[in-house]
């Protein structure tokens, strides 16, 4: 006799409040959210990328949750990184501080070398958060779009990735304000439209 026990994550109830985000001082979907133990498998060093290069001219964040169990060089170093490049350092988090960055973030990063089951992705797929992953095992058995992987520590991938990701923010916004004054977009316009900041 066997059993087979699914893990997962509880579809979640987001918070419209964001008393949390205000004391951190950032934005509503201004920030880009990644969390986890502070060690080296994480790679959380590489999306500095992602705060100075595919955001650099937006008025975007980098927010990281998370810290170590024991403190060691490594974590020490990251969050002197972090300091100097003003990323935002929340430490541990729970509860509804964390259900209001997930609720809130505009987009969700996940570098790691390793993983088992990336329980903190399926978190923030359960927020309908767009995610940008490394493409190790763990991560492509739960088979997103291709556009969602780039592979594991390459900085310039993972820009390329973040910048795409930026351009569609950037394209459903414009649909959303020219939908709101009353312009309605054919379909080949906004075929168009996408195929344009595609070159960008």
């Amino acid at each position: 006799l066997s059993f087979l026990f699914i893990n997962g994550v509880s579809k979640p109830a987001k918070i419209l409040e964001t008393n949390y985000l205000d004391e951190l001082g950032v934005e509503p979907h201004k920030y880009v959210f990644a969390m986890g133990r502070f060690v080296p498998e994480k790679k959380f060093s590489i999306i500095w990328f992602i705060a100075f290069v595919a955001i650099e001219q937006t008025d975007y964040k980098l927010v990281l949750a998370g810290d170590t169990d024991f403190e060691d060089e490594y974590s020490q170093g990251l969050k002197a990184l972090a300091q100097k490049n003003g990323v935002i350092l929340t430490g541990f988090i729970k509860g509804k501080n964390l259900h209001e960055l997930l609720t809130h973030a505009r987009c969700f990063v996940l570098p790691s070398s390793h993983e088992g089951l990336p329980i903190a992705l399926l978190e923030a797929m359960s927020y309908e958060l767009p995610v940008i992953v490394s493409d190790i095992p763990a991560n492509l058995e739960i088979g997103l779009s291709h556009e969602c992987y780039f592979q594991t520590g390459n900085e310039k991938q993972l820009n390329e990735k973040s910048s795409r990701c930026y351009r569609k923010i950037l394209l459903e916004s414009l649909i959303l304000w020219m939908n709101i004054i009353g312009i309605q977009l054919q379909s080949r316009s906004l075929l168009y439209m996408k195929t344009w900041l595609n070159f960008f």
